[in-house]
Order: C-alpha cells, then structure tokens, then sequence
C-alpha cells in the first residue's frame, strides 16, 4: 500500500522534499513506518524513533495500523529534542 508523508523542519530540509510517498505491506504498523524512514529514506534512528507521526492531527502509536492512501505528518524533535547535529556525519 501507499503512504503519504508530508515531513516538517529538519525532515524536509535532510530529505530536500516536503512530501515523500512509500510502499509498505497492507497491514504495516506505524513502527513499520518507522523502519522505512531509517532504511529507504536514511533518516537517523534517534529521529526517527523519537518523531512524532500524526494522521489527521491524531497522534500515532507504534502499533496502530496503517491504511491505503494515508497521509501521515512526521514532526522531528524540535526545541532541544536532539542533543547533537542533524549534519555531522559522526553523529549518525
């Protein structure tokens, strides 16, 4: 199936995209989304883990399923949430 991320601060500005679609099994689960994010997008784990995901402003947890066609809002730690630099390479 596919999801639609749109991704905020720091993701748009890694990825270079504000929105980003990718397939995942009918069934995934949002902690699937998360695997995605650090395989196929190159998002580092500590970001990914510790972003929010969001479906229709909704909070998801990491075991709520998926559906066709969502579009799911993917809001990094802000304001401190990370304790190193999102462009060192040592840091990933």
């Amino acid at each position: 199936m596919r999801i639609k991320l749109r991704l905020l601060a720091s993701l748009a500005q890694i990825t270079s995209k504000d929105f980003i679609e990718v397939k995942l099994p009918r069934g995934a689960r949002a902690a699937d989304l998360r695997n995605v994010m650090k395989t196929v997008l190159g998002i580092d784990e500590r970001i990914a883990n510790e972003s929010a995901l969001l479906r229709g402003g909704i909070a998801l947890r990491d075991n709520d399923e998926l559906n066709e066609g969502d579009e799911i809002t993917v809001l990094p730690p802000v304001s401190g949430g990370c304790s190193y630099s999102l462009n060192n390479e040592e840091d990933r």
